[in-house]
């Protein structure tokens, strides 16, 4: 665990963590950090027991010179880091990508749009997979909305809110944060608030479901109320309410679209699950914070292997102290949860969701929350680096 009583590397002071998602990737867990509320962030990574910094405030851009100012959360894939920031020489926002101690950027405020003169603004949310990243962003003379892929060497539009896609009359008005692997998966929603799930690839763009998509072990029933889509060892994953009935998980395959977790699926510890606000993939393994029926208490939940387990929830005791609210990310079969303790402490762990057959490594939880674990992750390891900066039961 890295928390805020963490000394930064190379700095006399501790981190401030804040309240965005760790990522975890070949490389190891990778995080933003602060050296107090806004002052000199970070990327940092947790490898082999120890804490690196990878960008910093005083990281050099290749190439256009300048350095990083207010660095946000990176994904990572083979040895590649995207993240966003802003550059000290003119203030703007970029998309940056890390490889090999070297900073370069992917696209920044003198980016043209391919074949025209309008450059890109309001860059962010980047997701890398293998050599492409992809982005939103926004043509910035005419204040369209867009979703872009890079690799360094080449810059492309995908889609816009010009775009009018497959089967729908209105052009998108807002397009989400994409997820890039196999395609680039995002939502789309129109005027009126209706939506749906698309993916481009270089065959194009296709419909991944929209209102019309029949949902294969419901007959008669359509989806409705789309969420933000991943990519999963299974197909495409996303979280949807239909037409009878509120949000579950779905998931769509080159046979259609199926449920996965149904609305009121039975949560581990009781209760009904009846809202999920985010999900995230790794394989067949999806984590996802949900809601119970008729509570206001956030649980974070797993689905492997056919089955739900609940990690941790708003309230629980975890190493002595009480849960006030948590972020997290799957990725490489490791769970990165940040969490925000009622004295406004925070902490990272990392939790280790291969069944690797080890017994679980869990602190200190109190009574409740360590039932609710124990049952929750028999086949889970949680690695755990202590407030001095010296990690310990470090396992999986």
């Amino acid at each position: 665990m890295v928390d805020s009583a963490t000394q930064i590397p190379g700095e006399e002071s501790t981190f401030f963590l804040d309240s965005f998602q760790p990522s975890s990737c070949e490389l190891g867990l990778i995080f933003v950090g602060h050296k107090d509320v806004g002052e000199r962030s970070g990327l940092y990574l947790v490898a082999d027991g120890e804490i690196f910094t990878l960008v910093n405030e005083d990281t050099l851009i290749q190439g256009v010179g300048g350095t990083l100012e207010n660095i946000n959360p990176a994904t990572c894939d083979r040895g590649r880091v995207a993240f966003g920031a802003k550059s000290s020489l003119n203030g703007q926002g970029g998309v940056y990508e890390w490889e090999d101690g070297a900073v370069r950027v992917l696209a920044d405020i003198s980016t043209l749009l391919p074949g025209t003169s309008h450059p890109v603004a309001g860059l962010g949310s980047p997701s890398v997979s293998g050599a492409t990243t992809s982005f939103r962003g926004l043509e910035a003379v005419v204040s369209v909305e867009s979703l872009f892929v890079a690799d360094g060497d080449s810059f492309q539009e995908i889609a816009d809110t010009l775009l009018i896609p497959p089967g729908q009359a209105s052009p998108f008005s807002t397009l989400t944060a994409a997820d890039n692997a196999l395609e680039v998966v995002f939502r789309g929603i129109f005027p009126g608030f209706t939506s749906g799930v698309y993916a481009w690839s270089d065959a194009g763009l296709r419909v991944v479901a929209d209102y019309s998509t029949p949902i294969l072990d419901r007959p008669g029933v359509y989806l409705r109320g789309f969420g933000v889509p991943r990519t999963s060892g299974e197909g495409i994953a996303f979280v949807a309410a239909t037409t009878e009935e509120g949000q579950g998980i779905y998931v769509a395959s080159s046979e259609g679209v199926r449920t996965l977790i149904p609305h009121l699926a039975p949560l581990p510890g009781g209760g009904a699950l009846a809202e999920v606000s985010r999900l995230d993939i790794h394989d067949d393994t999806i984590a996802f914070t949900g809601y119970g029926l008729g509570e206001f208490r956030p649980r974070l939940l797993l689905w492997r292997e056919g089955q739900l387990e609940q990690v941790l929830a708003q309230g629980d005791v975890l190493d002595g102290q009480a849960i006030l609210n948590f972020n997290f990310s799957l990725e490489y079969s490791r769970l990165a949860v940040w969490v925000l303790f009622e004295d406004s402490s925070a902490a990272i762990y990392s939790v280790n969701v291969g069944n690797d057959g080890q017994a679980p490594a869990i602190p200190a939880l109190g009574v409740m929350g360590y039932f609710l674990l124990a049952a929750a992750l028999a086949l889970i390891s949680l690695a755990v680096l202590r407030s001095s900066g010296a990690w310990h039961g470090l396992s999986g």
